[in-house]
């Protein structure tokens, strides 16, 4: 993707907002809070906050930060290849 208007409708064709939440909620779902590395699961995404960015591996990941209490403590990110398949999912919280 080369510029704004092919993430926007990348994003868009891929309804990407569900699918970061619904993937990020099967996470939760599916994990234990000691598996996942958090004191509880009361934490969310925000979905309407998407970054973008070109992994080294030819992926594209689109990650939005995860909250706690308003504040953002880490992000999720979905990878997907040039055809649009997710390839691999990322949680990630930041370290003290």
């Amino acid at each position: 993707m080369k510029d704004t208007n092919q993430i926007n409708e990348f994003i868009e064709n891929h309804n990407l907002k569900n699918e970061l939440l619904n993937s990020f909620n099967y996470l939760l779902e599916k994990n234990s809070s000691g598996d996942l590395d958090i004191e509880d699961k009361n934490i969310s995404i925000n979905e309407n906050v998407i970054k973008y960015k070109l992994l080294e591996t030819g992926f594209h990941s689109f990650q939005s930060p995860i909250l706690k209490n308003g504040l953002e403590i880490g992000h999720y990110s979905l990878n997907y290849d040039d055809k649009g398949v997710i390839k691999d999912d990322f949680f990630i919280i930041k370290t003290k």
